[in-house]
């Protein structure tokens, strides 16, 4: 036999193996078991960082989601309800095996991301770095507070940063009171913070400076935090850090934490912070098409904070999912002739943007939770 058909030989010989080898998925109740064993699979390869296997794992429960899916389309009339019924079962079982192996690649990506050359030359030049940045803060508050108007945009950039990390240093018109701003930003370049990663997290975050934000995100010891309201702030930021840079079961863990019974912060945080942990708890499952979940965390935070206007706004885009335009934009501009919109100036202004983009473009509005800016301002506008 010649070389040319020995391997179209063996090439046959493994075509008949892979095709008589193949799964055959069970049928009836048996499938539900086969998804869960999957499921299954997936924990505990996303638990031993086997990132391999837990995906080999979520497709096993995806394609026993698919047959139950096509068995309930196909079901003769006396088999309907339980054809359905077993989809019904097995689609949560499937995706909950899904967010296990998505999981397993977002802890690869992210100790790639932090081990990459970028985030190496960033940690080391960073001591210096930091001193340099806040005295350009300093000296870019003071020419502010004298001639605004003839910073470069580049100068505007840096001062608007050093405005935002000194938030609370105001005039008595509301407006940045620079000669504190300089103040401060010359002290903290003699000794920074003690929290100064979690500032330069939010900092390079609303700057869009995502990758920073989550190198800075990531130096946070939250062992050393001794307050558990504070150290819940902390887990929210790592959380939306975490969303902005695409980890998203990464970041979903970080809030499935915080909202679990007994947990140190569920005990520690008000009302309205917990009810800003499920709403974006509803805001991952808008992002994977979970409108039933969605909702769940949409009631749950109304439930906990019923005058919170982002349940309102959620709502509202879970409805543009569904193709029920109007309606959306009538519930969004109702929030906003509210008193909420009465009292926030800044939502109201999103509110009735929004109600505008969903009659003008319909099904073409790209949804608002997944425009990463506006996740980042509505965090820091009202957790931080």
């Amino acid at each position: 036999m010649d070389r040319t058909s020995l391997f179209v030989a063996l090439a046959l010989v493994v075509l008949l193996c892979l095709g008589g080898c193949s799964t055959r998925l069970p049928e009836g109740p048996e499938l539900k078991v086969y998804a869960e064993k999957a499921r299954d699979e997936a924990r505990a390869a996303c638990e031993a960082r086997d990132v391999k296997g837990a995906r080999r794992a979520a497709d096993r429960a995806k394609a026993a989601e698919e047959k139950a899916a096509k068995g309930a389309e196909s079901a003769a009339e006396a088999e309907k309800a339980a054809a359905d019924e077993l989809a019904t079962q097995v689609r949560p079982v499937a995706r909950e095996a899904a967010r296990f192996a998505q999981l397993a690649e977002d802890r690869q990506t992210l100790a790639k991301k932090l081990t990459s050359w970028k985030a190496r030359g960033y940690r080391a030049a960073r001591g210096p770095a930091l001193k340099v940045l806040f005295t350009l803060m300093a000296l870019g508050a003071e020419r502010a507070g004298q001639h605004h108007d003839s910073l470069t945009p580049e100068q505007k950039d840096v001062v608007g940063l050093a405005a935002m990390l000194a938030d609370d240093l105001k005039r008595p018109d509301g407006g940045p009171d620079w000669t504190a701003i300089a103040a401060r930003m010359a002290a903290w370049a003699d000794r920074p913070p003690s929290r100064v990663d979690a500032l330069l997290a939010i900092a390079y975050a609303v700057t869009a400076r995502d990758e920073l934000a989550l190198i800075e995100v990531e130096l946070l010891n939250l062992d050393e935090v001794a307050d558990a309201r504070e150290k819940a702030a902390y887990r929210a930021l790592r959380g939306i850090v975490y969303q902005l840079n695409g980890l998203l079961e990464l970041g979903r863990a970080e809030f499935e934490a915080m909202a679990a019974p007994g947990s140190p912060e569920s005990a520690a945080i008000g009302p309205e912070f917990e009810a800003g942990i499920h709403l974006c708890l509803g805001a991952f499952a808008f992002d994977e098409q979970d409108w039933a979940r969605a909702d769940l965390e949409v009631m749950r935070a109304m439930k906990i904070c019923p005058n919170n206007p982002i349940g309102v706004l959620l709502t509202g885009e879970v409805m543009v999912a569904e193709g029920k335009y109007e309606k959306a934009a009538v519930s969004l501009e109702d929030l906003g002739r509210g008193p909420a919109g009465e009292s926030d100036p800044w939502l109201i202004e999103k509110v009735q943007k929004r109600a505008r983009e969903i009659r003008d473009k319909k099904g073409d509005a790209e949804p608002l939770f997944y425009n990463n800016k506006f996740i980042c301002d509505l965090s820091v506008h009202y957790i931080w």
